[in-house]
């Protein structure tokens, strides 16, 4: 746990499932900000955090962009498909 003042305001960085989470309290006072971290701690633990796990990030071959991509293609068979585009 770290509780520090950037420009005035407290904020609190804490780890939390490997994850850092840094956050500005809001707050001037320091006592006030050590509690703000700490219901803050409270609520991760207890899941009442709205922390959504990250999707999966969308494959080139399975993304829209393949089919309007207007330069040379590479199929999943390994077959080269050029696609001329005349202006």
């Amino acid at each position: 746990m770290r509780i520090f003042k950037r420009g005035g305001v407290y904020w609190y960085e804490f780890i939390f499932r490997g994850g850092r989470i840094q956050q500005s309290t809001g707050l001037h006072n320091k006592n006030a900000a050590v509690q703000a971290e700490a219901i803050r701690r409270a609520e991760l633990a207890e899941g009442r955090a709205a922390i959504r796990a990250r999707k999966a990030t969308p494959l080139l071959e399975n993304s829209s962009m393949t089919s309007s991509f207007p330069g040379p293609r590479l199929s999943i068979g390994s077959t080269l498909v050029l696609t001329i585009v005349t202006m």
